[in-house]
């Protein structure tokens, strides 16, 4: 209820004050500026006389009030002592202690009253527990709402963000160890399909694997993290994800646990795929499947850099599928204007969808087994190559330089094929042997003469010619740069002397006496690949090196690169030896190494195939914000689990957590509620 207006606000010290400034007009004679004599002794007690009318006055409006309210037959209550909210805080490290009624306690004066007494009405119990947690559910929405960080402000309870999540996590650090486009395979017991067939339902459920895309921002490459949705999700015998872009899935720590996840959401979740500023109204998301107009969908931006949750609720006006150089991108169009920026990676949750809990009640999972593999027909590239300790730029390459020598190596890395314990590995190589080609005299210009300088250096076709520098061509031929770069000019435009017919060189068959060690890092050293068939004969010729990488393959540094290798080692033997020929003036030695044939790698990629299936290494279950280790289960026949779980209250509740248990009592619990007007 409004307070009264006063008729004259003025207390005795404003009244003293004007009647001072009036005494100089009136009674110039007097003197008040000492203010000791007996004039303001009189003066003094004439204003806390009229001090006291005025409060009387001033009471008037509310009198006329309580009278008028008496005339519409309105009684005032009874009146009765005033209460309080009193916190009593307990010195550190002192235990719990109880506060017996009728215990004093005192709030200091104001200048609108007096200090004031209180007494406690009953016993109460001052607790070390301190309030931890705060959770309000409502079960008919699946809906859960984590209070706690609101409460230095006022909160609604049954209101906010919702934090209900019900999700199958899976995680495997080697399977799941994938760059690139593949297929996941997923073998589920028992394997009637309409057993789980709610795991493919795409109105309810999201497939996802947490990985890391690079995208450019204002002309800059970014990396961002987030939960990305496979491709297409299909069913066969097993459950099949396909993944057909080129993120990496990496390590996230989830409960704990560190390692290569993919989840199972209930509900439809999408990705924002483009770094999205405030002010738009559309934005790039990596699927539109189940998304409608109409539908209500929560921006989830809970990981930012100043640690401010810029989470929004947004209504969808279109979707749709718009080309962005050349590619098809899938794409939401919104009401209004975004109020936060949002980068790749952050979650977009359909809020309004519709839920069946007795077909979820009746789901119920046995064992979960998986196998991965490359897209059908896609090789992958090494991640890193090594001549020795040179990094290898791209292909064509020579393995072991231009000058093999013994124990010289050739090492190869890749993350993703090299860390599948048990798969087959295959090396596709497209090797050619440096004996074959068109031969260099049929450049224009090269001639018999310089033709004859190039082979004594071991130069003989154009392959090997174009490899060469103009330094190293004028220093071999005695002719000036200007010369060796026409020459490698008309190499590179294929202007050959067509005077005699053109030929190429016979493909050299000779047998070559090398002998190479194939090898991997078993964490301790470097031991013989396991089951190995190598087509090359030694990388002298096409074909493909098989072998099956072992169960205790482990990662590596190899020149500062930390990754999956394997290594290949001349430890026996050559490519052809180098010689040295007495020049005709009987002084100088020349090197001759138009014997030495190493080998010239073309095209190399890089396959594999799990020939088995494999149990999960980590196997969560996350419903109703606690997570469930289902791991032993997921492995082990006739021990099922149910992977959602719904909400067992069933009526609206409100959850108070402490840090310690409230083991005695009475404890009062004070709740300050904002005043509450709601129409008759």
């Amino acid at each position: 209820m409004k307070v009264a207006p006063k008729i004259d606000s003025r207390d005795f010290q404003k009244l003293l004050d004007e009647a001072k400034k009036l005494v100089p007009f009136y009674v110039p004679e007097w003197n008040i500026n000492p203010g000791t004599d007996s004039g303001m002794a009189l003066l003094k007690i004439f204003f806390h006389i009229l001090q006291e009318v005025t409060n009387r006055l001033n009471e008037v409006p509310e009198k006329n009030l309580v009278a008028f309210l008496d005339m519409l037959g309105m009684r005032l209550i009874p009146s009765q002592p005033a209460k309080v909210p009193a916190v009593f805080q307990l010195v550190p490290n002192a235990p719990d202690t109880l506060i017996p009624a009728q215990t004093q306690s005192e709030a200091p004066a104001t200048e609108e009253h007096e200090a004031l007494s209180f007494e406690t009405d009953r016993n109460i119990l001052a607790t070390t527990a301190a309030l931890t947690d705060i959770y309000s559910l409502v079960p008919a929405k699946d809906e859960i709402f984590n209070h706690f960080q609101s409460t230095r402000k006022s909160f609604e309870l049954f209101s906010s963000h919702n934090q209900q999540e019900h999700a199958i996590y899976l995680g495997h650090d080697d399977l799941f160890n994938i760059k690139g486009e593949a297929v996941i395979q997923l073998k589920i017991s028992p394997e009637e399909k309409n057993k789980w067939s709610p795991l493919i339902d795409e109105k309810i459920i999201s497939w996802q694997y947490y990985g890391k895309k690079v995208q450019t921002v204002s002309g800059q490459k970014v990396e961002t993290t987030g939960w990305y949705n496979f491709s297409k999700v299909s069913v066969g015998k097993t459950l099949t994800l396909s993944k057909d872009d080129n993120s990496e899935i990496i390590p996230y720590e989830i409960n704990g646990v560190e390692t290569r996840w993919l989840r199972c959401l209930l509900g439809i979740y999408v990705t924002i795929t483009d770094y999205v500023p405030p002010g738009e109204s559309s934005l790039y998301v990596d699927s539109i499947s189940n998304i409608e107009p109409g539908d209500k969908l929560w921006i989830i931006d809970l990981e930012t850099l100043d640690d401010t949750e810029r989470t929004e609720f947004v209504t969808v006006k279109s979707v749709s599928e718009k080309i962005i150089n050349g590619i098809l991108r899938p794409s939401i169009d919104i009401y209004g204007k975004l109020k936060y920026s949002h980068n790749n990676g952050i979650v977009i949750r359909k809020v309004n969808f519709s839920l069946s809990w007795d077909m979820l009640n009746d789901l119920e999972i046995d064992e979960i087994e998986l196998k991965t593999s490359p897209k059908v027909g896609n090789g992958k590239d090494a991640d890193l190559i090594f001549s020795n300790d040179v990094p290898v730029a791209g292909v064509p390459f020579y393995p072991f330089g231009k000058l093999p020598r013994l124990y010289d190596t050739f090492y190869i890395a890749s993350q993703e094929a090299f860390s599948k314990k048990g798969a087959t590995i295959e090396l596709n190589m497209d090797i050619k042997r440096e004996g074959a080609g068109i031969p260099v005299e049929r450049v224009q210009g090269v001639g018999d003469i310089r033709a004859s300088r190039l082979n004594q250096c071991g130069i003989k076709t154009i392959d090997q010619l174009i490899l060469q520098s103009p330094e190293d061509i004028a220093r071999i031929l005695g002719e000036s740069e200007t010369e060796a770069t026409n020459i490698l000019e008309a190499t590179k435009k294929e202007f050959y002397d067509k005077t005699p017919p053109l030929e190429t060189l016979p493909e050299d068959n000779t047998p070559v006496n090398v002998t190479l060690s194939y090898e991997y890092w078993d964490g301790k050293g470097w031991k013989a690949l396991k089951d190995l068939a190598d087509e090359t004969d030694n990388l002298v010729k096409n074909g493909i090196i098989t072998f099956t990488c072992s169960d205790d393959v482990s990662a590596t540094s190899v020149v500062g690169q930390e990754n999956y290798w394997i290594r290949i080692r001349i430890v026996d033997g050559d490519y052809g030896r180098e010689k040295f020929i007495l020049d005709s003036d009987g002084k100088t030695i020349n090197p001759d190494t138009s014997e030495i044939d190493p080998p010239w790698i073309e095209k190399l990629s890089i396959s594999y195939k799990i020939n088995e299936d494999y149990d999960l290494q980590y196997c969560l279950i996350h419903n109703n914000l606690e997570y469930q280790d289902m791991t032993q289960k997921s492995r082990t026949a006739n021990e099922k689990f149910q992977p959602f779980i719904s909400i067992t209250d069933t009526n609206q509740a409100l959850y108070l957590g402490f840090d310690k248990p409230l083991v005695k009592g009475p404890i009062s619990l004070f709740f300050s509620l904002d005043e509450q007007r709601y129409p008759n």
